[in-house]
This record gives C-alpha cells, sequence and structure tokens, in this order.
C-alpha cells in the first residue's frame, strides 16, 4: 500500500495492492469481519477504477475493474444489500459493455453480470410489476448473451449446470435448452475410441430431455440446432461403443434438420461445419463397420462441406478449430492403413497454411512429411509448430530432432530438449 501511495502510476504495485485488498477481504469475510471486508472490497474496486482511469491504453486493467466490481456485488449481496449490490453489478455491466467480448469465456462473464442482475432482492411472488419486468430484461439479455457464448465456442458445460449466479435462469425453458444442448456438443466430441457406456447412456438421455422441451417436430430453428445436437452425441457415442446401425439411425434423422437449416441461413458457417460434421460422421460409421467405399465418398461430401470455414480464422477461432479437429478425423484413418499422401493433406491444409490447433496431433502429422521426403515443408511446419508449442508439447522435440537440414540452431534444439525430457514432465518424457 505504501508502495502504491508513493508513486500511483505504477500499474504493477497498484495490481498487486488490489490482490492483497482481495485476499484479506475474503479472510475477513470468513472470521465474519463484515464491516471490515466491505471496505477492503470496496478500496479494491476504487483502486482498480482509478487505474483504469488512468491507463486507458491498458485493456486488461478493464477486466480487472468489473471483476472487483463482481466481488464488490457478490459480498455485498451476501450481506442482504440489494441496492448497493445492484449498483455494483451495473458498474461491472458498464465496464464489460464498453470493452471488446470477442471470446466466448468473455461472454460467458457478461452474462452472468446480466444473470446477477436478474436476480430479485428476495425471494417473493409479489413484486412490483416495474422490477419484475427489468428483472425479467435482464433473464433475457443474459440467455441471448449466454447462446451467443456457446455459438462462439463456449464449451464448459459442468459450469453451466452448477455456476450459482445463474441461479435465476435455471427455470427458464430457453435456458434449460441451452444446458442440453451445451451437454449434448460436449458428448459429441468425445474421443471415440474411449467412449463408455456411461457416455452412450448421458447422451441418450440429454436428447429425451431435448425431445421434451422442443417436441418431436421443432420449427423453430435454435430447436431444430439443439435437437441435432442432441442426435449428433447419440451418434458419436454410439459408434463409438460398435453399435453402427444406431449410430446411422441418429445420424439418418439429424441429416436432414442439418440440410434445412443450412438452406435457411446459408450464410451462417457454422451450419455449414454442422452439416460437414454430419457427413464426416456417417463416414466414421462406414468406416468402422467396413463400407469402406461409403466412407469415402461420405468424407469427400463432408470436407467439400468444410471448406466454406476454412477462411474463418480471425473471426471464428473456435469454429475453425473445429474445422481442423474434423478433417484430422478424416485423414488420421488414411494414415492408420498406409495412405500417406492422402494423410498428409491434413497438413497442406492446416500447418503449411500456418494454423495449428494441437501441438500433439499435428506433431504426429508433421511427421508425414519427412516420410514422404518433403523436407523443405517439414522445415516451414517444423518451426511453426516449435515457435506455438515448443515449450508445452514433448511431441515437437521430436518433430524438430528428426529434421536433418536442423531447422533450429544447436542451441535452440538442446534447449527443447533438455525442457521435454525433464523428469515428471510427462509419461513420454519420462520413457526417455
Amino acid at each position: 500500500a505504501q508502495a502504491y501511495q508513493t508513486a500511483p502510476e505504477k500499474i504493477l504495485w497498484g495490481r498487486w495492492l488490489c490482490i492483497g485488498l482481495r485476499n484479506v477481504a475474503r479472510t475477513q469475510a470468513g472470521f465474519s469481519q463484515q464491516e471490515e471486508a466491505l471496505r477492503s472490497y470496496e478500496q479494491a474496486a476504487a483502486i482498480r477504477q482509478q487505474l483504469a482511469f488512468d491507463n486507458p491504453a491498458v485493456p486488461s486493467l478493464k477486466s480487472d475493474l468489473y471483476k472487483a466490481w463482481l466481488d464488490l456485488g457478490n459480498y455485498q449481496r451476501e450481506l442482504g444489500k440489494k441496492t448497493a449490490a445492484d449498483r455494483s453489478f451495473r458498474a461491472a455491466r458498464r465496464v464489460l459493455e464498453n470493452i471488446p467480448r470477442n471470446t466466448p469465456a468473455e461472454l460467458f462473464e457478461l452474462a452472468l453480470v446480466y444473470a446477477e442482475l436478474a436476480k430479485p432482492a428476495e425471494e417473493s411472488a409479489d413484486l412490483p410489476a416495474d422490477e419484475a419486468a427489468e428483472l425479467h430484461d435482464y433473464a433475457d439479455l443474459a440467455v441471448q448473451t449466454l447462446q451467443r457464448a456457446v455459438d462462439a465456442g463456449y464449451q464448459d458445460a459442468e459450469t453451466l449446470e452448477t455456476d450459482d449466479s445463474l441461479a435465476a435462469l435455471r427455470d427458464r425453458k430457453d435456458f434449460q435448452l441451452l444446458e442440453k444442448q451445451l451437454r449434448a456438443r460436449q458428448l459429441a466430441a468425445s474421443d471415440a475410441d474411449n467412449v463408455k457406456e456411461d457416455d452412450r447412456d448421458l447422451a441418450v438421455e440429454v436428447l429425451r430431455e431435448l425431445r421434451d422441451l422442443v417436441g418431436e417436430r421443432p420449427t423453430q430453428p435454435r430447436h431444430r440446432q439443439a435437437l441435432a445436437d442432441g442426435l449428433h452425441a447419440v451418434a458419436v457415442t454410439e459408434n463409438g461403443l460398435e453399435q453402427h446401425d444406431a449410430a446411422e439411425q441418429a445420424l439418418n434423422e439429424e441429416m436432414p434438420l442439418r440440410v434445412a437449416l443450412q438452406k435457411e441461413a446459408p450464410e451462417n458457417p457454422g451450419f455449414n461445419v454442422d452439416l460437414g460434421a454430419v457427413w464426416i460422421a456417417l463416414g466414421q460409421v462406414c468406416w468402422k463397420s467396413e463400407r469402406f467405399t461409403d466412407a469415402v465418398q461420405h468424407w469427400k461430401t463432408g470436407l467439400k462441406q468444410l471448406e466454406s470455414a476454412r477462411s474463418l480464422d480471425a473471426d471464428y477461432p473456435s469454429l475453425r478449430q473445429r474445422v481442423a479437429s474434423l478433417e484430422r478425423t478424416v485423414f488420421q484413418r488414411y494414415g492408420e492403413i498406409g495412405m500417406w499422401e492422402r494423410a498428409a493433406e491434413y497438413v497442406s491444409r492446416n500447418l503449411l497454411e500456418g494454423a495449428t490447433y494441437d501441438g500433439g496431433w499435428d506433431s504426429r502429422f508433421a511427421h508425414l512429411l519427412g516420410v514422404l521426403g518433403r523436407w523443405e515443408e517439414h522445415d516451414r511446419a517444423c518451426r511453426l509448430l516449435v515457435d506455438r508449442w515448443g515449450r508445452t508439447q514433448t511431441q515437437v522435440t521430436w518433430v524438430a530432432a528428426l529434421n536433418p537440414h536442423l531447422t533450429l540452431d544447436r542451441a535452440e534444439l538442446i534447449q527443447l530438449a533438455e525442457n521435454s525430457i525433464r523428469p515428471g514432465k510427462t509419461e513420454l518424457a519420462n520413457f526417455w
């Protein structure tokens, strides 16, 4: 505190002071020192506000500020100070609405603020009409923003289902639909080779609940999309358990829903990717049931459908990452049977265009360039992988070490290797 008072322009000292105040406030609250804890939260918010005002070119300070307002508002609500809490939540909202919200996490945080503002002062069925209308408007904003977060790639179904800040939304059917839809998407993203019966049973239960919410023949696009997500989750988990007929049946029911959505909004990149995912999933079913010709045809159709999303890196990073994951599932199959040229198409589509989304898998695919003797391309892929994942992925070290041209200088390669084989870092490192 003394350092900050001496030189308040020092951002780092101010941040340290606020972290200390937050920790003190939590300790004070734990010992029921309510007034002291409240003052500590208020002081932290005031310092955060001054830091953000004095340094408008530092966007992270605005993020710190809205979190400080949330901390204060949550504690004020805990103390029963509804009016004061609402002021703090509105302050958090003003900050959030005036900073860019480009990521799923940022949209989710804004939704939490709206959801807090949707909570009544106390449980009561006799709210004044104007207050009830205001709470309803905030609840609408919360659900709409959550939907935007999910559409942008938010994936944490557990947090959506358990976060106390969302309590005011849980009786709403649109929120329940969103919960089930996100759970279905999470199940559909399961590793097909590690699906358990519990996963399939949960997918079937989620689909049943979605049908209850939207009916057997939904007409609203959002309802049809949610039902299609539920069917896709069932298909993926059934196929993972070698129940190919059940998987294909679910996909055949999903297909017309996806086709209709894509035709109604062809400019929506998500609908295009969803439709491509159905074709690729059909190909996986055919492949696992040894209908290889059908599998290849379905994959060709799916990959062509995904082409429309290949230029979406800047505005749709999570969607572009999903495209790469879908492509990987196809080209991995070719690699498993020794069709190296076909498998290496994944590298051409991604690494050689400067895109890498999974250091482990992308490193495995990069080895194909060496197998095929395409060392100049291997150099480029190697440099990209090291720059993006070098210190976090052991497999990247293998790629760099196997390149005979020594894309990296010796000192850099030795440093990378030493970091990778540090005992206990990974099972692979322990093996080394």
